[in-house]
């Protein structure tokens, strides 16, 4: 076991802090910004978010004082990481091809009409939005390969995360592979105008080269970090989002070409007399309108979902997808969940208007259990960076990166468990993680 949290203490409360900062001003977007959102039971709504905040505060708290079990990641086994890293990018490069031609709603591998698809999508995005393949029927592979690549999504996104974090050590088949993987996932985002891909690969970037900075100079292995050079890398990421993120919106003809009368999200219209109109000058009017609209409509969602009763699930309805496939497959569970009654009761619609992550971790446990999801989010995500920091394991890395992307992303909606891209993907993560940090649980 190791012993390196004398170097850790200056760093350990970095990521409850900013997380604490960035839900706390999303609230505050919501109640004064541009948008006249409409909150039911105001006292219940603003005492369950500051629950929420609070619980995961004392689970990073909790979990960052605890003692550290985790091994030291060997050099062996960082060695037999890499020697089959560069397969596995590979693999994930085919099966990646193969989704760009399903997404398109191709039938056979028609490679010039795939280009011709990706250069129509560059050029307007807002084109590829509404021509993409949504429901992915009728195309190459059919329901086999989807099974097949149901499989394969526990390693894919991992694969390539793990070429990211690896990228300076990897061989040079590695690194080419690993480029291949990222430029083709930006590109086919882009190509049909959709942002989280592309916001993922940006923050996986960043986040990596920011905790393999520190993880360095915890584990003695460089004497200092240049935190100017992370304070540069994240607003290098935070700008690249926000520039796409409005190429994005404008390109499909969203609140950036609406006038500030008639915009609207879900029916709920501007409020001209927010302070927002009064500090920001007119040029950033839309772009404050739409990042508003992408932050806070699921706080609005939520608020909503206050004014229906629950109907436990047991497990089964955090997930868009899994909610989906089983209501599809096996039986319809989607009834019973806050977003479809919601949108039954209120027309805040299930698949185009967000209901934030309590929504969702409300449709297991309710609207006041969500605490305690909270505080195990907040103690994984102390137990994942200080991992990430004082050991060399690049599975606690990963976790960290889907925990993070969680944690951005709870006032909009369940990130991590919405895609079955990501939601096998982190379960297989977490699974490595505990294998090989060697974790012991004591039943007495």
């Amino acid at each position: 076991m190791l012993n390196n949290t004398v170097g850790f203490n200056k760093y350990k409360y970095c990521p409850v802090v900013l997380v604490v900062l960035w839900l706390l001003f999303t609230l505050l977007l919501y109640t004064i910004g541009p948008f006249a959102w409409v909150t039911y039971k105001p006292f219940l709504f603003y005492s369950l978010q500051i629950f929420y905040i609070s619980f995961f505060v004392l689970g990073y708290i909790v979990g960052v004082r605890s003692p550290n079990r985790a091994r030291e990641w060997s050099g062996f086994g960082e060695k037999k990481l890499l020697k089959i890293l560069t397969p596995l990018l590979v693999v994930s490069a085919i099966f990646l091809l193969i989704n760009m031609f399903r997404e398109h709603g191709y039938a056979s591998f028609d490679f010039s009409g795939l280009y011709k698809d990706i250069i129509s999508g560059l050029t307007d995005m807002g084109e590829g939005y509404v021509n993409r393949n949504v429901e992915g029927e009728n195309t190459i592979g059919g329901l086999a390969y989807t099974a097949v690549y149901m499989l394969w999504s526990l390693f894919d996104f991992n694969v390539i995360l793990l070429g990211i974090l690896y990228f300076k050590k990897g061989k040079r088949l590695t690194k080419i592979f690993t480029i291949i993987c990222c430029a083709g996932i930006v590109m086919h985002f882009m190509s049909i105008g959709t942002n989280i891909g592309v916001f993922r690969i940006i923050l996986a970037i960043f986040i990596f080269y920011a905790i393999n900075k520190l993880n360095n100079v915890v584990l003695n292995k460089s004497k200092r970090v240049s935190m100017r050079k992370i304070y540069i890398a994240a607003l290098v990421a935070v700008i690249a989002i926000v520039v796409y993120f409005k190429a994005t919106m404008k390109s499909r003809g969203g609140d950036v070409y609406f006038s500030l009368e008639h915009c609207n999200i879900g029916g709920i219209g501007i409020n001209r007399d927010s302070i927002c109109f009064k500090i920001f000058p007119e040029e950033l009017y839309m772009l404050l309108v739409s990042l508003s609209s992408y932050f806070t409509q699921g706080l609005y969602g939520f608020s909503l979902c206050t004014e229906v009763p629950w109907t436990p699930m047991f497990g089964f309805g955090m997930s868009y997808q899994v909610v989906d496939m089983i209501s599809d497959y096996l039986w319809d569970i989607e009834k019973y969940t806050f977003q479809f009654k919601v949108q039954e009761i209120f027309s805040w619609s299930r698949s185009l208007q967000w209901a934030s992550a309590y929504s969702w971790m409300a449709n297991d446990v309710s609207l006041y259990g969500v605490v305690i999801i909270m505080f195990i989010l907040g103690f994984f995500l102390a137990k994942s960076f200080k991992a990430s920091l004082t050991t060399s394991n690049p599975f606690a890395k990963i976790v960290l990166f889907y925990l993070t992307i969680t944690c951005i992303f709870l006032p909009c909606n369940y990130q991590i468990m919405q895609s079955l891209y990501t939601l096998p993907a982190f379960i297989m993560a977490c699974i490595c993680w505990l294998c090989t940090t060697k974790v012991k649980i004591r039943i007495r």
